[in-house]
């Protein structure tokens, strides 16, 4: 059977094959400390050993400071910042449970991010979506998490990520495979990242990179437990060993409709997910990026000056476009989820419901 770029890494991790890369790795964290610090490397366990433990409310920081994501909302013809009230207003009027789906299209590393990108070849955006509340009040709250690992070209430039199939039917995130928020409310967390070129994880994309025939190793995993999350976190921070981050958050309070949002002890900060697209910047790239919002729009994925002749190809519009700023974009859809569930009856027990009677007349003997 012919590997694919999703179930190589999937392959893997069911595999003995993790034994051995955990004794590299022990191996790899022995040469690291020998070798002189980089300032903008955190250890990967540090962030991903306690990524899931966070509360309602928590104030519990990004990988590094101002690299926390900042959402920007693209309105028709205009750019807004998600933390507007007018942006909140909009969230649908939708009681019960919605889906949502989330759709990546592009990312485009900074100037000086850029840089440190081409240095260590690789770059990993990950996307972990969890829900808050039980699914028909019986189901503990699951978590999704969608990771796509993208290699430089030889000119050092990272491929689009829609060109890589991270929309495509069998991914995680993408239209056809949606995400469950019970009550309208979840988490979301986005996060952008490069790794050692001595890690094993490195190792291994690389290897699935000529194994897969693929231009990168895409992963989705399927709905799991929020511990079974926390586990592939611990163990995916073990093989990356150090980290350098572009744009981090963790599991942030998440809104898709009204009644989500006014849940009893519903964070004020929540993240809006409105239907359409998203442009998530680094915190300290945020009041660069300010001024050149209404001379910008958002086509294909790529920030581009409105002004420009729309004839010209849009990645050649989006070179000039602010330089020096990283972001990543996305879209969202969100639907009402009317599942077929027969109502109770009073008095028959648990789970039973009003027969229907035959209109099919008894045959005579």
């Amino acid at each position: 059977m012919e590997s694919s770029r999703r179930n190589f890494f999937e392959e893997l991790l069911a595999s003995g094959s993790l034994a051995a890369l955990l004794a590299e790795s022990a191996a790899a964290q022995t040469k690291q400390a020998a070798r002189p610090a980089d300032p903008a490397e955190i250890r990967s366990s540090d962030f991903w050993g306690s990524f899931y433990q966070t509360t309602r409310g928590s104030k519990k920081q990004a990988a590094v400071p101002g690299k926390d994501v900042r959402y920007i909302f693209v309105h028709p013809g205009e750019l807004k910042y998600t933390d507007r009230d007018e942006v909140k207003d909009q969230l649908p009027d939708l009681p019960g449970d919605v889906s949502v789906s989330v759709s990546l299209s592009h990312f485009r590393p900074g100037t000086a991010d850029g840089r440190k990108v081409k240095e260590l070849a690789s770059s990993q955006v990950r996307i972990d979506c969890s829900q808050v509340n039980r699914f028909l009040d019986i189901l503990a709250p699951m978590s999704w998490i969608g990771l796509a690992a993208l290699f430089t070209d030889q000119a050092g430039k990272l491929p689009n990520l829609q060109q890589l199939g991270f929309q495509q039917h069998n991914m995680m995130m993408s239209g056809e495979n949606k995400v469950i928020l019970p009550g309208g409310a979840g988490k979301l967390a986005v996060n952008v990242s490069s790794m050692a070129k001595e890690s094993p994880l490195h190792k291994v994309l690389r290897y699935g990179l000529q194994v897969a025939g693929a231009v990168s190793p895409l992963m989705g995993l399927p709905a799991i437990s929020v511990a079974a999350a926390t586990t592939f976190s611990m163990l995916y921070s073990e093989l990356e060993l150090r980290s350098t981050f572009f744009m981090s958050s963790v599991p942030k309070e998440a809104a898709a409709t009204r009644q989500g949002a006014a849940q009893p002890g519903f964070p004020d900060d929540y993240i809006p997910l409105l239907k359409g697209d998203y442009i998530m910047v680094p915190l300290e790239h945020v009041e660069t990026l300010r001024p050149h919002l209404p001379n910008l729009e958002c086509r294909s994925g790529f920030l581009v000056d409105k002004r420009k002749p729309a004839n010209l190809p849009v990645d050649q519009l989006a070179n000039d476009v602010v330089p020096e700023v990283t972001y990543l974009t996305m879209k969202v859809d969100v639907s009402h989820i009317d599942l077929p569930i027969p109502p109770m009856t009073p008095g028959n027990g648990a789970g039973s419901s009003t027969p229907k009677k035959s209109t099919t007349p008894a045959k005579k003997n």
